[in-house]
């Protein structure tokens, strides 16, 4: 079983967001000055619909449901990241975990750099 996830990045590493909750991806136009060396994208999410600014690349991915672990209610007590739920550790050549994240939760911000 696989859960489909799409990826972007943030100035703390790789994020994902269940596909269900983006219903589209667009390069930025506004300017970019950032220490990131990344091209920025608007995703545009379901609920609530809004758009936020997120790091490139984006794509499209499928992980397996045996990589993803849950966040422990201590850790999820503390994370600074409203919406934070589990880590994704997909094995594949970049070795990074993945922060899955409910785009629900973050209401307030358009801003995940």
């Amino acid at each position: 079983m696989e859960l489909p996830v799409v990826l972007f990045w943030t100035q703390d590493g790789r994020v994902g967001m269940e596909a269900t909750q983006v219903l589209a991806a667009r390069p930025d136009p506004e300017p970019v000055f950032s220490t990131m060396d990344r091209p920025r994208f608007l995703l545009r999410l379901r609920h609530p619909e809004r758009e936020i600014r997120v790091f490139g690349p984006v794509e499209l991915v499928h992980l397996p449901v045996e990589v993803i672990h849950p966040l422990p209610p201590l850790l999820a007590a503390r994370m600074r990241i409203p919406g934070a739920r589990a880590l994704a550790l997909p094995g594949d050549k970049t070795r990074q975990a993945i922060l899955l994240v409910d785009g629900g939760e973050r209401a307030q911000s358009t801003e995940w750099q």
